[in-house]
């Protein structure tokens, strides 16, 4: 079999000395291991990350090693996330969490999106809460939680948040007008009407600026307002 497996990877035929390997495991349980190495590796690269999950965590249920533990459940998640199983990628991290090791952003950063992408978000929730415990200042972990705080509907808290993206990223043009928009929504009209300056300055548009000029007007903002509807008019000459 092991030469068979050989002969299919030489025609370009992964998955099929994929599942030789998967065979050779059951033939063999003395070198189970590294034949479902093998398989799992080859599976993957035959395009069927499904399969590869599932000897992933063949492999996973038999490992003693913290660290090689950790590593499986870093594959499988990547696995079931490439076989479009976003759901079952974040179920299979929230019941391995005991496993991590105080330094998985890698790891939370793909459960969050999983989660994130099949709308759980009590486990994104719960995946950003401790990604943001273990690395507070990773921008990464910060533009999660405002993700998910944008995607639940929770806006009020999502607010302080995108101010220390800005701050990070000051000339996002798309990072700027979310959060015009989102200053209107919570009712902080000044700063909303700061990030429509700030994404003017960066690159001019007449429906940003009409917006920008009725809402300092609104706010009664006529300093600004003015020079935002000044600037407007000489583009309609």
């Amino acid at each position: 079999l092991k030469r068979e497996a050989s002969y299919a990877l030489a025609l370009g035929a992964p998955a099929v000395a994929a599942s030789i390997y998967d065979e050779l495991a059951v033939r063999q349980p003395e070198k189970k291991a590294l034949w479902l190495d093998q398989a799992a590796k080859w599976f993957m690269a035959g395009s069927e990350p499904g399969r590869a999950a599932e000897v992933y965590k063949l492999l996973l249920d038999d490992e003693k090693d913290p660290q090689k533990r950790l590593d499986l459940i870093y594959q499988t998640v990547l696995a079931l996330r490439g076989a479009n199983q976003d759901d079952a990628a974040a179920i299979f991290l929230s019941e391995h969490m005991d496993a991590l090791s105080g330094h998985d952003s890698e790891l939370l950063d793909e459960g969050f999106h999983a989660a994130l992408g099949s709308n759980r978000y009590d486990l994104a929730e719960q995946f950003v809460a401790l990604w943001r415990e273990q690395e507070p200042n990773d921008k990464r972990a910060i533009k999660a939680e405002f993700d998910l705080h944008m995607a639940s509907g929770n806006i009020a808290a999502a607010w302080p948040l995108g101010q220390l993206l800005v701050a990070e990223d000051p000339d996002n043009p798309e990072l700027l007008s979310t959060m015009g928009k989102l200053g209107e929504w919570v009712g902080q009209s000044i700063g909303a009407l700061d990030y429509w300056e700030r994404l003017l300055a960066l690159k001019e548009d007449p429906q940003v600026r009409e917006h920008a000029w009725r809402l300092a007007a609104q706010l009664f903002e006529f300093d600004r307002a003015i020079p935002l509807l000044v600037e407007l008019g000489d583009m309609r000459e």
